[in-house]
């Protein structure tokens, strides 16, 4: 299930592009009461309004349409050197996850509490070496703590565009300013862990960023990477670049 309705991927674009609902319904000429209630998920959108406000909000039209009115889903991907941990949010969920190697193991971002991933650590019989974290919002961090009672392990948030070596591990840290200034990515193999800079068929909200600078931070830092690289939000499915090429409307 994608994080993110046509109400979520219509006010974030709206707000991107500093359009109110009311200007949005006067340049489209969709009602206001249903602009309200398509943001508020109370109204399925018609074919016409998609391609109305598509085009008013710079968002790809046929894309759109895959999402809402054909139901688009990224294919279920293995990887079974990831781990993937969800923890409930307010109705939804937010993803953590363990790289792992042998026995040696990666946390990416800790989510909520660090209460699952300890059980997760422990049934697969891993020692976390290092956490690594996307952006300091609370759902993603609020567990380090719990997880440095458990282990010793060094926290890496903020980072320079760099590469880490980690035990075997070698990891590309992508700074990409999006959903917050300090966002970072880490790609490992061809894995990416994208925080919520991006979601399976939408963005992360640009509420501390530039609306243009999140999305050319995606062109550049993410589309720009091959076909085949799997990509792992902070909330919503794993995706990958060549599906969101094709399915992602903000694109």
């Amino acid at each position: 299930m994608l994080e993110d309705e046509f109400g979520d991927i219509i006010k974030k674009a709206s707000s991107g592009l500093k359009i109110s609902s009311a200007e949005l319904s006067d340049k489209t000429g969709v009602s206001l009461e249903d602009i309200k209630d398509l943001i508020s998920y109370k109204l399925i959108p018609s074919k016409n309004q998609i391609k109305i406000i598509a085009e008013i909000l710079k968002l790809n039209e046929e894309k759109l349409t895959k999402i809402v009115l054909e139901k688009w889903e990224p294919s279920n991907k293995s990887h079974p050197d990831v781990i993937k941990i969800e923890q409930e949010i307010d109705g939804s969920k937010v993803n953590s996850y363990i790289i792992k190697d042998y026995n040696e193991a990666l946390i990416i971002d800790t989510g909520l509490d660090a209460k699952s991933i300890l059980k997760s650590l422990e049934k697969n019989e891993l020692v976390p070496i290092a956490i690594l974290i996307t952006h300091n919002h609370s759902d993603h961090i609020s567990g380090i703590e719990g997880l440095q009672e458990e282990y010793i392990c060094e926290v890496y948030q903020d980072n320079e565009e760099s590469m880490l070596k980690l035990e075997d591990f070698k990891i590309k840290v992508l700074k990409t300013p999006g959903h917050t200034f300090n966002h970072n990515c880490f790609l490992y193999k061809n894995y990416c862990f994208v925080g919520d800079l991006l979601f399976a068929g939408s963005i992360g909200g640009s509420n501390e960023v530039p609306y243009q600078t999140h999305l050319e931070s995606i062109r550049k830092k993410i589309l720009s990477l091959p076909d085949s690289t799997l990509l792992f939000p902070g909330h919503g499915p794993v995706t990958s670049v060549k599906e969101e090429k094709n399915n992602n409307p903000f694109f």
